[in-house]
């Protein structure tokens, strides 16, 4: 048995060869964000293509906004299911604090792909303890979000500066970013704040469960800064956009140790934050 990837450049089938020994090869299938996977597992099933795994690069993008998009997640995997797929071995990133909730949900249906999803989003939400019905109604609120930032994306042109429209691959965190509401995440920022006060006064949480609940008000907040931070790339003043910039590390280097992260790959790679820094430093460069 051949296995082979069909990824980047190259996810694409062959226009001229045919698969001669289908039987014997296993494709498996890599889709960017903006690709319709049916239509090209189609094409490749044209070619002679029978048997095939997926491995989406869902949970790689590195994003520190909560993307809202288990539900997402789940259903695309039930569809995946459904055309055929053998496996899927999802790409990820570690210690990615903001997607907690899509990483959860793809692990379990991995080991048991018949769990509901409200099975698993109630299984993710007890580690809170006591506050898990508090919990479960901020991550409710972060998936609503996340689909009307998605159909905001789907519908509108790219916004930002053009250096961010280079590369479709590079559109993913401006979705997340420029497809949300600032009010959107100040409003979750705050919810889960509260809920964490109320329980501190209360002491009816485990360390752990507070560790967590202290954790989801960090990623709520660092969210709302990153927001801000990205969005004041098109202000034209360079005061507040280096204010925004500083506030945004500050937060970073006080809370390291309780919001651990790949920081490395956060500002070094080109599907993270990159290419906004790169930009940040044109214009510090640049003085305005």
């Amino acid at each position: 048995m051949l296995i082979s990837y069909a990824y980047s450049a190259y996810r694409f089938p062959p226009r001229r060869e045919k698969l001669e020994y289908p039987d014997n090869m296993l494709l498996g299938y890599v889709f960017g964000a903006a690709d319709n996977w049916k239509k090209m597992l189609d094409a490749w099933r044209a070619v002679g293509m029978r048997h095939f795994f997926f491995r989406p690069n869902h949970l790689h993008d590195m994003s520190s906004i909560p993307p809202g998009l288990a539900r997402y997640y789940y259903d695309q995997f039930q569809e995946m299911r459904k055309y055929g797929m053998m496996g899927c071995d999802y790409d990820a990133t570690d210690n990615r604090h903001a997607t907690s909730l899509e990483f959860y949900t793809v692990v379990r249906l991995c080991a048991n792909p018949d769990e509901s999803f409200e099975r698993i989003f109630d299984d993710f939400c007890s580690a809170y303890g006591a506050a898990a019905k508090e919990v479960r109604a901020y991550f409710e609120a972060v998936e609503r979000d996340g689909g009307k930032a998605r159909d905001r994306a789907e519908l509108r042109k790219e916004r930002g500066p053009e250096a961010f429209d280079d590369e479709p691959a590079r559109k993913v965190p401006l979705i997340q970013a420029y497809g949300r509401d600032e009010k959107e995440l100040a409003e979750k920022r705050d919810l889960v704040a509260d809920i964490l006060a109320r329980h501190e006064v209360a002491g009816d949480l485990s360390d752990t469960e507070l560790l967590n609940l202290r954790r989801l008000a960090l990623v709520a907040e660092q969210a709302v800064l990153v927001y801000r931070f990205i969005t004041a790339l098109e202000n034209p003043s360079l005061e507040e956009l280096k204010a925004r910039a500083d506030r945004l590390q500050a937060f970073r280097l006080k809370h390291y140790r309780e919001l651990p992260d790949d920081y490395a790959g956060v500002y070094r790679r080109w599907w993270a934050e990159i290419q906004f820094w790169q930009h940040y430093n044109k214009r510090l460069r640049a003085g305005k």
